[in-house]
C-alpha cells in the first residue's frame, strides 16, 4: 500500500511538471503580443476578439496586422488547457517615427542591411501656472461660529471667470492647494460653470492637512479640463477643524472670497453663496490656488529601445537590436527586408509600440565587379592613415562590428585619407557611396 502511494505521488509530481503557464502577457499598443512560458515544447493558439488568428505557433511572440486605430482589442493566448488574456487599444503606427538612410548591399557576399535609428528629442520641460487671487502672505484663519465653542460647516472658494482663462483653454487643473494653517480633514470640489453660486460638479477629493504653516498641495485623481468658455470654481469644505478657512488681506477681487453656509439661504442670498465681505470685517481672499499645465492627450515614447529586423516576413531579431547594421549571411538576390523601431514606454502606454514598417530590396548586383575593381583602399590592415580612392565618391561611412558608425560624412572627390589611428583594433565596414553606386569594403585595424 505504501508503495502504491509512493507511485501515485511521484506521478502526479511528473504531470504537474508537464502542465503548460502562460504568464505575463503583454500586447503592445501597434499589435506586438509576448509572452512567457516556463514549458520550452508548448504551442499556442491566437484568438482576436474569440476568432483565431494562428494556430500551433512555437514563439512566444505574435505581431497583430490589419487592425483599426482607436478600437479596443482582446488577445487571447492558449497553450493546451492554459490560457491568458490580455484588452488593449491599437495606436497607428506612423504615430511613431520610422528609421533612416535605409539600404541593403553586398558585403562580402553577404546581405548587410544598414539603418539609422531615430532619436527622440528632449521635450522642454512646461511649466504649469498656479492660478490664485492671494498674495501669499498669510494673516489670518476663518471660522463660523454662533455660540463660540462650536465651529459650524460651511464652504469657502474662489471662482476663475472663463474670460481670465480662456488662453489656458485645452490646458487641465492636475492640482489644488491651499495654505495648511491648522490640521484638519476636508474636501476640494472643483466646479464648471455659474457666475453667483458654483454650476456642475466634475470632481470632488478628500484630504487631510497636517498644520504645517506652508500651502499643501492636492494631486488630483482626475485633472479637470479647461474648456476656455466655462467659469471654474475650486471650493473648499471642512469635517472638524476650528478655523480651516485661511486667508490673506483684502486684494480687492470678490472671487477671491466666496462663502456658502446653508443658514444663509434666503437671507443674505439665495441660494446661501455670497462675497465673505457681507459678514467678514474686514474682507478676506482665501488662499486656494489651482495648477493649470498642459495635458499629454496621446501616449509618449520615453526612449527608442531599437529596431526588429524581417527577411520577407519572417523576424530575424527576437529581440530589438540597438545596432544600426545587420549582417544576414542567408540574404538571397531579390529578398525583402522589413525594419520596425521598437519605442519603450509605460506598460498600457507605448512600450514596445512599433513604427510602420519600412522596406528595402536586397539586390546582389547593384555593384558591378568594375565598381569594385576600382576601388583603391590601403595599406590595410592599416594602423594609420587609410587611403580611399574611387572615382565620384558622394558619402563615406565606416562601422565597427558593434555596429556602431564611427565615421559619417559627405565627399565630393575621388581621394580620401582617413586618419584610423583614432579607432581601436578590429574589422571595420567602409561604404562608400559613388556616381555608379554603393561599394562595401572591409578593412582591419591593427595596433
Amino acid at each position: 500500500m505504501k508503495k502504491l502511494f509512493t507511485f501515485t505521488l511521484c506521478l502526479f509530481a511528473l504531470l504537474s511538471l508537464n502542465a503548460q503557464s502562460i504568464n505575463n502577457l503583454y500586447v503592445s499598443p501597434t499589435g506586438w503580443a509576448m509572452w512567457e512560458n516556463g514549458n520550452s515544447d508548448s504551442s499556442y493558439d491566437i484568438y482576436l476578439n474569440n476568432e483565431l488568428v494562428a494556430q500551433d505557433l512555437t514563439t512566444t511572440y505574435y505581431q497583430h496586422d490589419d487592425l483599426v486605430d482607436g478600437q479596443e482589442y482582446v488577445t487571447k493566448v492558449v497553450a493546451g488547457s492554459s490560457s491568458a488574456e490580455y484588452t488593449w487599444t491599437k495606436v497607428a503606427c506612423d504615430s511613431f517615427e520610422g528609421v533612416t538612410d535605409l539600404s541593403a548591399d553586398v558585403f562580402d557576399g553577404k546581405a548587410l542591411i544598414k539603418w539609422t535609428l531615430p532619436t527622440l528629442d528632449e521635450r522642454a520641460s512646461r511649466e504649469g501656472t498656479w492660478l490664485h487671487y492671494d498674495n501669499g502672505t498669510y494673516s489670518s484663519s476663518l471660522c463660523l461660529t454662533f455660540d463660540g465653542e462650536t465651529s459650524e460647516p460651511f464652504k469657502w472658494g474662489i471662482m476663475f471667470p472663463a474670460s481670465d482663462i480662456a488662453q489656458l483653454a485645452g490646458q487641465a487643473i492636475s492640482k489644488v492647494s491651499l495654505y495648511d494653517s491648522e490640521q484638519f480633514e476636508g474636501e476640494v470640489f472643483i466646479y464648471k460653470g455659474g457666475s453667483d453660486q458654483p454650476g456642475t460638479l466634475v470632481h470632488s477629493q478628500k484630504f487631510t492637512t497636517s498644520g504645517s504653516n506652508d500651502f499643501y498641495e492636492i494631486n488630483l485623481d482626475k485633472a479637470v479640463e479647461i474648456s476656455g468658455n466655462e467659469n471654474i470654481w475650486v471650493v473648499m469644505t471642512h469635517y472638524g477643524g476650528w478655523q480651516p478657512a485661511s486667508s490673506c488681506d483684502d486684494q480687492g477681487d470678490p472671487n477671491g472670497r466666496w462663502l456658502y453656509y446653508e443658514g444663509y439661504a434666503g437671507f443674505f442670498s439665495d441660494s446661501g453663496w455670497l462675497d465673505n465681505a457681507m459678514i467678514s470685517m474686514p474682507a478676506k481672499t482665501w488662499m486656494i490656488r489651482a495648477y493649470a499645465s498642459e495635458v499629454e492627450k496621446e501616449p509618449v515614447p520615453t526612449k527608442v529601445i531599437g529596431a526588429m529586423l524581417y527577411r520577407n516576413g519572417e523576424l530575424l531579431t527576437e529581440e530589438p537590436t540597438d545596432k544600426e547594421t545587420f549582417i544576414d549571411p542567408n540574404g538571397k538576390d531579390g529578398d525583402e527586408y522589413t525594419v520596425r523601431v521598437v519605442y519603450g514606454g509605460e506598460i498600457d502606454s507605448v512600450h514596445y509600440a512599433m513604427s510602420c514598417p519600412q522596406n528595402v530590396i536586397f539586390n546582389t548586383n547593384s555593384i558591378s565587379d568594375n565598381d569594385i575593381n576600382n576601388v583603391m583602399i590601403y595599406p590595410n590592415p592599416t594602423n594609420g592613415k587609410l587611403n580611399i580612392n574611387v572615382v565620384g565618391m558622394k558619402h563615406l561611412s565606416i562601422v565597427n562590428t558593434l555596429g556602431q558608425i564611427v565615421y559619417d560624412n559627405n565627399v565630393d572627390s575621388n581621394n580620401e585619407i582617413i586618419d584610423m589611428s583614432q579607432y581601436n583594433s578590429g574589422v571595420y565596414v567602409v561604404r562608400i557611396e559613388t556616381e555608379n553606386g554603393v561599394v562595401v569594403k572591409q578593412v582591419s585595424v591593427k595596433k
